[in-house]
Order: structure tokens, then C-alpha cells, then sequence
């Protein structure tokens, strides 16, 4: 076997070993709906695989509303999804999406059936 062949399948398994954790959160918001206030947090864990040819991109939200985590569950690997979960008896829904290729995840937050705000992930926020 050619050496430069063995150089670049070694090079390639050590790329494939190296997966990434990245932080991603809106902090705190303030939002206020039919006389209702709400501090709302969005926060996801971004875990990147490298593989052969393509990485496999996985994402875990959690939303909390005034301190409880009311949301959680995965999104697509484009970054898009819903999500539903309840806060006080009331029904909570997220949507995702990701409209671009450079820009972060943004999730409308829903409960009864109101939109309360849309939230976007910055990098490194909590």
C-alpha cells in the first residue's frame, strides 16, 4: 500500500473521533401577553459528529418560562421543528427555523394559542 493512501485514511479516522459540544441561549426575555408576564429562556445544546464525508448535527432545546422548564425535545438537523409541552396547565408550543444558512435558529413562542415572542439562539448565551 502507498503511504500517502495510509497518511489520508489516518488523517480522516482522526478528523471522525473529534465530536463538538456548542452552547447556545436567548437569555432571559421579558414578554407580556393579555396581561400576562413571562420570562422566557431558550437554551440548546448543539453537538456536532464528524463523519467521513458529512457531519451529523444533532439539537436539544429546553425552554423554560418564568424559571420552568416547560419544553424540551430535539429539532431537525436543518435546525427547524415544533415542539409542545404545558406551563400551568396551559398548552406551550415552539417553532423553529433557521431561514438562511448564516444565520442562528429562531423559535415563536406559543402558549394558548398566543404568541408570546420569538426567541433567537446566540452562541455561547444562557
Amino acid at each position: 500500500m502507498k503511504p500517502g493512501i495510509l497518511l489520508v485514511a489516518g488523517a480522516m479516522m482522526g478528523l471522525a473521533g473529534c465530536t463538538s459540544n456548542i452552547q447556545h441561549g436567548s437569555g432571559d426575555v421579558q414578554s407580556t401577553v393579555a396581561g400576562e408576564a413571562y420570562t422566557l429562556n431558550l437554551e440548546m445544546d448543539q453537538q456536532i459528529i464528524p463523519g467521513v464525508l458529512l457531519n451529523d448535527i444533532r439539537y436539544d432545546v429546553s425552554l423554560y418560562v418564568n424559571g420552568v422548564r416547560t419544553v424540551r425535545g430535539p429539532l431537525h438537523k436543518d435546525g427547524s421543528g415544533s415542539l409542545q409541552g404545558s406551563y400551568e396547565g396551559q398548552p406551550v408550543e415552539l417553532d423553529c427555523l433557521k431561514p438562511h444558512a448564516f444565520t442562528n435558529i429562531r423559535c415563536d413562542v406559543h402558549i394558548s394559542g398566543r404568541k408570546v415572542e420569538t426567541l433567537t439562539f446566540k452562541p455561547g448565551a444562557r
